[in-house]
């Protein structure tokens, strides 16, 4: 924009709005996303750009349904593939077809999705658009799905698969081809060199026999370096084998020592705590005006908290590792235990797990012990009524915790705070991860715990 200030050139340009709407989506700056959208459509239709003019339909069809305002998606999209149409680019008419398809099968239209995906599948197979027939009959999937048909959705995964399986042959096809032309090539080279070298042999046989000497001489040294360097990397081999050895035997000697320590709280430490939680439900401690002591209360309470902590240490001991789900489900019977002290609080967790992390016991520890504070500290110091914990992994995880309380005080993020603040820090920092505290919109505070090094 700064290129230039002819304000026509700009219109003209229409795709520059366009690409600054889908980089401010990109930031979650809705308001600045739809601004420079509109303006894009608006642009592109006075100057019948329609190239410009479909790809701003597309993306302003993408900022509705994030919006929460599918409705007003459908007659964009529809519009995107007749400008398609009438450009006449069937690979991206095809690709836009995809994505109506996916919409009609994610809101309640599965009937049409269907016949928007047949027809991209048409398009696609007559221009040969290979890499379109995926997503077609992915969004040809899914809307069967959507209808509960499912010996079309079987039928059409099938496809999918035989796609790929063709796809895959294909492309084997195509490598052993280039390897056998490579093979060949080389094979000409090579009988080109050899009839060089019988010519220069026949033509000057002396030279042909110092050069031969000096070859195997080469060959000599290039053989006894080889061998050398081969020597070297076998000692190399087994100093690292050595190695390896030994780091396994610390290894197996500390998940002994873990194991062993486990053992010992569960029969010693565990037992005696378990013992003194249930002998205090049977002490019974009433001052004259026949109301509860408070002495007993806590140490009830704090008996109880032995049991639960002791609980929870033993069970990130006994694992090898942890899985991410794993981790969620402890949280869950913690969240259970909490919702008899807060019955106006509702506590939610939800799971976008495409790949299950797996973290080590003292990883999966610090992260269980981070998730508990957070909660604690909402349910504590907010006032909120609802709180909610999103677990997302797929290369790398993520995880939220978002309360609709009073917010942060000051600063955007915690400079300074009590020990479950500094313990949290330290805990993330001991493993690795990283952890920011955020103004939730439009009220509230969101802790972000995310993987950096895992």
């Amino acid at each position: 924009m700064r290129t230039s200030t002819d304000t026509l050139l700009l219109e003209k340009y229409a795709i520059l709005f366009a690409n600054l709407a889908t980089n401010y989506n990109g930031l979650n700056s809705t308001d600045s996303a739809f601004y420079y959208v509109k303006k894009a459509i608006s642009c592109a239709r006075k100057h019948e750009n329609l190239f410009a003019l479909s790809n701003s339909l597309a993306i302003a069809s993408e900022l509705y349904v994030k919006a929460g305002q599918p409705k007003f998606s459908e007659p964009l999209l529809k519009e995107v593939v007749a400008i398609r149409k009438q450009i006449g680019d069937p690979f991206y008419t095809a690709s836009d077809l995809a994505q109506l398809g996916y919409y009609y099968a994610h809101y309640g239209q599965p009937e049409k999705g269907i016949a928007v995906c047949n027809e991209g599948i048409e398009l696609a197979k007559k221009y040969k658009l290979g890499t379109k027939l995926f997503f077609l009959y992915e969004s040809l999937a899914d809307n069967y799905k959507a209808m509960g048909n499912t010996a079309e959705y079987a039928r059409v995964m099938e496809d999918i698969i035989g796609l790929k399986d063709s796809v895959y042959a294909s492309n084997s096809s195509d490598a052993l081809a280039d390897l056998n032309a490579k093979y060949e090539l080389q094979k000409k080279e090579n009988t080109i060199i050899q009839q060089h070298f019988d010519l220069v042999q026949k033509t000057y046989w002396m030279y042909g026999i110092a050069a031969l000497l000096l070859f195997g001489g080469l060959l000599w040294y290039i053989n006894y370096k080889n061998n050398k360097r081969k020597q070297e990397q076998k000692m190399a081999l087994a100093l690292m084998e050595e190695k390896r050895i030994a780091e396994k035997a610390i290894l197996v000697a500390q998940e002994l020592e873990r194991k062993r320590i486990a053992a010992d709280l569960h029969d010693n430490l565990g037992a005696y705590a378990a013992a003194i939680s249930s002998n205090v439900d049977y002490i019974s401690l009433v001052n004259e005006n026949g109301s509860s002591n408070k002495a007993y209360e806590e140490l009830k309470s704090n008996s109880q908290a032995i049991v639960s902590q002791l609980n929870d240490t033993i069970w990130v001991l006994t694992k090898e590792v942890l899985a991410l789900t794993a981790i969620s489900d402890r949280l869950k019977v913690f969240i259970m235990r909490l919702q008899n002290s807060y019955p106006a609080v509702q506590i939610d967790v939800k799971e976008d797990i495409q790949t299950d992390g797996l973290l080590a016991p003292m990883q999966a520890f610090h992260l269980f012990k981070i998730l508990q504070e957070a909660i604690i500290n909402s349910l504590k110091h907010s006032n909120c009524d609802t709180i909610t914990i999103t677990i997302q992994s797929n290369l790398e995880w993520r995880i939220t915790i978002e309360d609709n309380g009073s917010g942060l005080p000051d600063t955007p993020k915690p400079t300074t705070g009590g020990n479950g603040v500094y313990n949290m820090k330290n805990r993330s920092k001991a493993a690795g991860w990283s952890i920011e505290w955020e103004t939730n919109k439009p009220g509230g505070t969101k802790v972000v715990i995310a993987a950096t090094t895992n």
